[in-house]
This record gives structure tokens, C-alpha cells and sequence, in this order.
């Protein structure tokens, strides 16, 4: 499975160019799938800043971009993590060897909140394989009260409220910044990024593609 790296609008518009072609070639429902699924990851990535692109966030941490991977601190750092109804300090060393999905939220983010059900079902029925994790970020302006309350109050009551969330971000937004949420960032079980897509994307038809792809790449073990 190839991802490529979208450093120009020139780039993103041949590999849309073949992307499209192939897909015409596709007779299979599923193959097809994937690649529609495969153009418009390109589309929303190429919307991502470039590490040149002066973008806000921590002046050390440099945003990467799909196709890049991760550095060694995304999974050994320690971030403030609600789960469970308790604040914690906590890395993802434990995450290694799955497929991360990070979902960038907010408490007065409507669409997010909705989404969130459904991302809790999938990471039940894919426990073994996908981490799903919620990232509220320190400029969205949600303190620790505000989360628990959206916890308790609306993810309570709608579903979502196993999904562990980072809060009081500054790293991952700096790794991946962004302006519009609800955001998702795929990460491969190696550290690669996959996509950056948006919430149309996170389903169970593309979860089950990414993961049988993976697998016939080895990432599994």
C-alpha cells in the first residue's frame, strides 16, 4: 500500500490524475472503494501545513506530513489523558503495533461529538488491532472540567465516553495542525501516517480495507 507524500498542488493533481484512471481499470466494488477512499485521503492531506508553512505550535516540534513517520517521542512522551472518569499522565508505548486513529475534537464541536459513538463501537470491535484516541487540543480552550463535564453529561448519555481523550494538547497540534474538526489521523502499526481524512471516512468498509492492506504489508505480527 502506497501513500504518497503531497508536497505540491501539481504533485496531488497527477497522482488524483491516476488515482482516477486506475480506478476506471477497477472492476471489483471493493477495489473501487478503496480507491475513491485512497483520492480523497490526498485531497484532505494537501490541505495540511508543510513543515516549512510557519505553522502555530511548539517552535521544537516541526508537523509532518502523510507518508512521514512519526518520531520516537509521539509514542514515549507523556500526555494528560481523561479515561476512565480519571485525569492520568500516560505515554502510548502501549499503542505500538496498532493502527491509531486520532480524532481531534471539541466540546462545542457539534459533528465531533456525534462521531463519537460510532468511533467507540469501532474501537470495541477492532480492539486487537485499532486505537482509537480522542486529542483536545490547549487552544480549543476546553479545561479539564469542561471535559469531564461533556463526559458525564453528552457522551454518557450518546456513547463515546470509553474512548480515552488527550487533553491541554500543544505536540500533537503541532505534529498535525489544522484549522476545521472533527480531524482523524491514520497511523500505521510502524508509526506511518496513512491519511488525514474527515469524519466520512472512519468507518468499518475503510477500517476493514486499511487493515487487510496492512496486513498484506506485514504490519501486523
Amino acid at each position: 500500500m502506497i501513500f504518497f507524500n503531497p508536497l505540491t498542488h501539481q504533485n496531488l493533481k497527477m497522482m488524483k490524475s491516476i488515482l482516477y484512471n486506475l480506478y476506471k481499470a477497477f472492476k471489483s466494488k471493493r477495489a473501487r472503494a478503496i480507491m475513491l477512499c485512497l483520492v480523497s485521503m490526498f485531497s484532505l492531506s494537501a490541505q495540511t501545513p508543510r513543515k516549512d508553512s510557519g505553522a502555530d505550535g511548539l517552535s521544537a516540534v516541526a508537523p509532518i506530513n502523510v507518508g512521514d513517520r512519526v518520531p520516537e517521542d509521539f509514542y514515549t512522551r507523556q500526555y494528560k489523558v481523561y479515561t476512565n472518569g480519571k485525569a492520568i499522565t500516560t505515554d502510548l508505548k502501549h499503542l505500538k503495533g496498532k493502527l491509531i486513529i486520532l480524532d481531534f475534537w471539541a466540546s462545542w464541536c457539534g459533528m465531533c461529538l456525534t462521531q463519537m459513538p460510532k468511533g467507540e463501537k469501532l474501537s470495541q470491535q477492532y480492539a486487537d488491532t485499532l486505537a482509537m484516541v480522542l486529542v483536545n487540543t490547549k487552544h480549543r480552550r476546553d479545561d479539564l472540567q469542561k471535559i469531564k463535564k461533556t463526559y458525564s453529561e453528552t457522551l454518557a448519555r450518546i456513547g463515546g465516553s470509553a474512548l480515552p481523550t488527550v487533553y491541554n494538547d500543544e505536540y500533537l497540534i503541532s505534529l498535525f495542525p489544522h484549522a476545521s474538526i472533527p480531524r482523524y489521523v491514520w497511523i500505521s502499526p510502524r508509526g506511518t501516517v496513512l491519511a488525514i481524512t474527515g469524519h466520512t471516512f472512519v468507518n468499518k468498509e475503510q477500517i476493514d480495507n486499511v487493515i487487510d492492506l496492512l496486513r498484506g504489508q506485514g504490519n501486523y505480527e
